[in-house]
C-alpha cells in the first residue's frame, strides 16, 4: 500500500496554490510528481463559474464542474456547481498512467463528493493501493478532514508520512517536502526517487538544463545595454521564415522520412509549427493537420500561407506546449523546437502522451546557436556556450525510458541562407543580442563575408550546412526510466 501525506485548510487559504509550490519544490528535489489539482474559472468580474481539472504530469485540461441550475440528469452537484463524471474517470486514467512514472502523485480537493464516496474517490482508492515506495498527497478542506480519512484509510488510519496546513511557512513546506523525500527513498527501488543516471552514468536532464542556463547567462552578459526581444520573440524572424517556406522548391529530406511513415487517415500534431514550413507539407500526406503554435507572428503568416494555398485540413491551435487542452493524435510531430525549453523532460513526456503510434522529434545535430558559433566569437570575442542537441536530446529521452530512434538526414537543409548580406545582417544582430550600431555592424560583415558561403542571386548561407537529425519512438513501447 502507497503510503499518504496531507495538505489540509479551509475554504480560501491557498491549497492548491500551495500543493502547487510543494509539487515544484518536490521537482526541485528530484522527484516526479504526477496526479491532478483543481484550477478556478471567473468571468470578467471575478465571479467563479466553475472548475478544470489539470494533470499534473502533461498539462492536460479537462472541464471538471461548472455553476448552474440542478440538471435533469444524475450528474452529482456540490454547492451550486454541477460536475462532468467524464472528468473523475480522466482523473483514474491520469493516475493508472502517471503511477508507473511518478513516485509522488497529488489529489487536489478531496471534499464533500469523495467523503460520501462519489467524485474522486475511486482515483483515491487506486491511488492508496499503489505499491510502496509510492507517496499520494491528499489536499482536503479542514472541516472534511475526518470523513474523508475515515472513509479511505480506516477509523486507525496510518500516520501521513508529511502534513501541512495552508497557509503554510517557507520553512514548514521545506520540512514537507524533506519528509515526502525521505518516505520515497526509504521504500527502497527509485534511488530516493530521482530520475537515475543515463548513458554514461549522466544526468542528462541536468546537462541539458545547465546547457540552457549557461548559454542564457552568456547571452545576458554580452547583449548590448537597452536590446531587448519585443514580447513576441519570433515576430522580426515571422516574415522571413514565411518567405523561406514558400521559396522551397519541395518537400525536404525530413517530409521524405515522414511519407512512408505517416497513413491517409492520420491526424497530425504539428507542435510548434512556426509559419507551417512542415504542417502543409503534413497536410499532404494526412487527413488532418493541428498546428499547436504560441507565437501570434508566426501564427499570422502560416494562417496566410494556408488560406494561399486553400487548405482546409489544418487547424491552427494558438496554444503553447504542453498544451491548456487536452490533445492526441495519430502522430506527434515537433521540429526545430527543443533547443531553448526552460524544463525538457515534461515537455517531451507530453508529445508521448499525446501520441498514439508515433512521436518524432527534429533538430539540428548541432543547436542553431552552435552551427553560428563562428560568428558569435568572430563578433563578441569569446566561444559561444551550445544549447542542447540532438545527441544531448537523444540520450534525454533513453534517460526518460522513452527508447528513441536517431537518424542523420542529409546535408540539404539549408536553414542559415539569407537573402542578401543586409537580410543576414539583420538577422545575425538580433541572435547576436546587439542594436544597430556602425562598429559592430562592420564586425557583424566582416563576419558574413569571411565565413558564409555567397550565391550568384545574392543570397548567402552559413557553411558547412547544418545536419538535421530524426528522433523518433513508438508510444506504449516504455522502458522503466
Amino acid at each position: 500500500m502507497a503510503s499518504w501525506a496531507l495538505i489540509s485548510g479551509e475554504r480560501g487559504e491557498g491549497k492548491t496554490s500551495l500543493a502547487l509550490r510543494l509539487v515544484a519544490r518536490l521537482r526541485e528535489a528530484g522527484l516526479r510528481v504526477d496526479g491532478f489539482v483543481q484550477r478556478a474559472l471567473e468571468d470578467a468580474e471575478g465571479t467563479r463559474t466553475g472548475y478544470d481539472l489539470v494533470r499534473l504530469g502533461t498539462g492536460e485540461t479537462v472541464p471538471l464542474a461548472r455553476r448552474g441550475a440542478p440538471p435533469a440528469d444524475d450528474r452529482p452537484v456540490a454547492c451550486h456547481y454541477i460536475f462532468d463524471p467524464a472528468a473523475f474517470g480522466r482523473a483514474r486514467a491520469w493516475l493508472r498512467d502517471g503511477a508507473a512514472r511518478a513516485p509522488v502523485l497529488l489529489l487536489d480537493e478531496i471534499g464533500r463528493l469523495e467523503a460520501a464516496g462519489g467524485g474522486h474517490a475511486g482515483a483515491v482508492h487506486l491511488a492508496l493501493a499503489l505499491p510502496d515506495p509510492t507517496v499520494v498527497i491528499l489536499s482536503v478542506r479542514a472541516e472534511l478532514l475526518f470523513p474523508a480519512v475515515y472513509r479511505f484509510l480506516g477509523e486507525q488510519p496510518v500516520e501521513p508520512v508529511a502534513a501541512l496546513e495552508a497557509p503554510a511557512t517557507p520553512a514548514a513546506e521545506e520540512e514537507f517536502v524533506r519528509r515526502v523525500v525521505r518516505a520515497v527513498g526509504a521504500g527502497g527501488g527509485r534511488d530516493g526517487g530521482r530520475r537515475p543516471p543515463g548513458a554514461g552514468g549522466v544526468d542528462w536532464r541536468e546537462v541539458c538544463a545547465r546547457m540552457r542556463e549557461a548559454s542564457a547567462r552568456q547571452t545576458e552578459r554580452l547583449a548590448d545595454p537597452g536590446f531587448a526581444l519585443p514580447e513576441d520573440a519570433w515576430q522580426p524572424r515571422a516574415a522571413r521564415f514565411a518567405r523561406r517556406a514558400r521559396a522551397e522548391p519541395g518537400p525536404d529530406a525530413v517530409v521524405e522520412w515522414l511519407r512512408p511513415r505517416l497513413r491517409p487517415a492520420d491526424t497530425v500534431l504539428d507542435v510548434g509549427a512556426g509559419t507551417g514550413r512542415y504542417a502543409r507539407h503534413l497536410a499532404d500526406l494526412a487527413a488532418r493537420v493541428v498546428a499547436v503554435e504560441p507565437s501570434p507572428a508566426m501564427r499570422a503568416e502560416l494562417e496566410r500561407v494556408l488560406v494561399e494555398e486553400r487548405r482546409s485540413n489544418v487547424v491552427v491551435a494558438p496554444e503553447a506546449w504542453p498544451a491548456a487542452a487536452a490533445r492526441r493524435a495519430d502522430v506527434v510531430f515537433c521540429a526545430h523546437v527543443v533547443y531553448s525549453i526552460a524544463d525538457l523532460p515534461p515537455f517531451l513526456e507530453a508529445l508521448d502522451a499525446a501520441a498514439e503510434r508515433l512521436c518524432v522529434v527534429v533538430c539540428g545535430l548541432q543547436p542553431p546557436n552552435a552551427v553560428l558559433a563562428p560568428v558569435w566569437e568572430a563578433v563578441h570575442g569569446e566561444p559561444r556556450l551550445p544549447l542542447p542537441g540532438a545527441l544531448e536530446i537523444f540520450n534525454l529521452l533513453h534517460q526518460l525510458g522513452l527508447p528513441a530512434g536517431l537518424e542523420i538526414l542529409p546535408r540539404e537543409d539549408d536553414r542559415f541562407r539569407y537573402e542578401s548580406r543586409d537580410d543576414a545582417l539583420r538577422a545575425l544582430r538580433q541572435r547576436l543580442h546587439l542594436l544597430p550600431r556602425p562598429e559592430t555592424d562592420a564586425r557583424i560583415r566582416r563576419a558574413i563575408d569571411a565565413l558564409f558561403a555567397h550565391h550568384p542571386d545574392g543570397s548567402c548561407s552559413i557553411r558547412p550546412v547544418p545536419r538535421d537529425v530524426v528522433l523518433w519512438w513508438t508510444p506504449g513501447f516504455r522502458r522503466p526510466a
